[in-house]
């Protein structure tokens, strides 16, 4: 290494590789050396050690491929199984808690949650939808019984958490069908006896009559209060008219003015015979002003009577009305209850139906695809990766050692170096 001193600063300039090289190629031996003896080291510590054997279990998740529905009302929702949760299932507490019951009877050894952990290991494989359940142990036999038991307790776990759960879902339905005819039939029962005593026709066929009397009523009163208004014009006509015999105009006017007063119809017409004189009445204007009071006074009395008339049918009307709505209120809200329930049982008739096809198939999600195998050798290559290891290491630990040595030293000799100059 070469160093430049420039404005009192102490610059490196250039770093000699050198010396590292040829103090590694010369303590080649405490390389290898190191690397021999770490090897060693680790070989026979692993020697020491009991066998690990490997057994495994693969588990596959199914996906339901087939959905019943009969009645769209009821819809089926499609949800994707969570595939990533049945590792962190396979190693929880709950499943371990009941695999340790098991290993209590294999190995005494095994007393916690926590050493059954560090013995498991669940992983996906390239398939999300496989799941291997692997036990390493050192002893063939409980490793092998560790995941048979898991693996049986793993799947009843997933699959009632996750599985379809037919048959709850059927007794459910079927429990709903059950009050569903029940309601059915209470609401079918109200109905009969509401129309039982239902009166609702009768009531509108007098209501019917009794409008229909009151539009004649109102008609003939209109026709009356006509009449007294031509009579008192007629009357006054009379009054201003000169002494002498009544016109053939008047009595004509008169007499029409008496058949409105008592509803007197001749249908088409009818025919008069007027004599030479060209008179229909001798009656003087004097006596015919008579005539036309008597005639006032009994339409101004019809009158009264049509409105007395009137007066007694429209409460009756409006009573008979109030009584036809509530009716009609009330058996709307019992039809709409009987259809409400009626089709309620329809849709559950349906859905159970369902419910009894879809839990003939079978509602396991999760089966075992790959049976554990007991395992016949220990876990191969164990005690030879880790010799390698442990050799490379104990390589590089020396390969350090010899670098620093030499650093060491060179940096001396440039100490010593700058300490001459600034002597001289």
């Amino acid at each position: 290494m070469k160093t430049s001193l420039q404005g009192g600063l102490k610059l490196e300039t250039e770093i000699d590789l050198r010396p590292y090289f040829i103090a590694t190629v010369d303590k080649w031996y405490w390389i290898v050396g190191a690397a021999v003896a770490f090897a060693l080291v680790a070989f026979g510590a692993s020697s020491l050690r009991s066998p690990t054997y490997r057994s495994t279990a693969l588990i596959s998740i199914i996906q339901p491929q087939d959905e019943i529905q009969f009645d769209p009302r009821f819809e089926n929702i499609e949800e994707s199984q969570p595939l990533k949760a049945f590792p962190e299932l396979a190693v929880s507490d709950a499943v371990l808690a009941e695999l340790l019951d098991v290993t209590n009877t294999l190995d005494p050894q095994l007393t916690s949650v926590t050493d059954l952990r560090s013995i498991v290991d669940a992983e996906t494989g390239s398939d999300p939808r496989i799941v291997r359940l692997v036990v390493k142990y050192e002893n063939d036999e409980i490793a092998f019984s560790l995941v048979q038991e898991w693996a049986s307790i793993f799947i009843d776990a997933a699959n009632t958490a996750f599985g379809r759960q037919g048959a709850e879902l059927l007794t459910f339905y079927e429990a709903q069908f059950e009050n569903a005819d029940t309601s059915l039939r209470m609401t079918e029962q109200e109905l009969i006896t509401f129309q039982e005593s239902n009166l609702r026709d009768r009531l509108v066929q007098r209501l019917s009559s009794l409008q229909e009397t009151s539009k004649l009523a109102l008609q003939e009163q209109q026709t009356v209060a006509m009449t007294i208004r031509d009579l008192s014009g007629l009357k006054e006509h009379l009054l201003r008219q000169s002494a002498g015999v009544t016109t053939l105009a008047d009595a004509l006017t008169a007499m029409e003015l008496q058949m409105n007063v008592f509803g007197v119809d001749f249908g088409e017409g009818i025919q008069f015979q007027i004599d030479q004189s060209g008179t229909l009445s001798s009656l003087s204007p004097g006596e015919q002003l008579a005539v036309l009071d008597s005639l006032l006074a009994a339409a101004l009395a019809k009158d009264e009577i049509l409105t007395l008339e009137l007066s007694r049918l429209e409460p009756e009307i409006l009573t008979l009305q109030g009584q036809i709505e509530q009716l009609s209120i009330e058996e709307g809200r019992l039809n709409r209850d009987r259809d409400i329930a009626e089709e309620t049982y329809v849709a559950l008739a349906r859905k159970v139906q369902e419910e009894q096809i879809a839990a003939q198939e079978i509602d396991s999600i999760v089966k075992l695809i790959g049976a554990p195998i007991k395992p016949e050798d220990p876990i191969s290559g164990s005690r030879l990766l880790t010799s390698a290891v442990a050799g490379v290491v104990g390589g590089l630990i020396a390969l350090v050692v010899i670098w620093a040595r030499v650093w060491w030293q060179e940096s001396a000799h440039s100490s010593e170096g700058m300490l001459s100059d600034s002597t001289s």
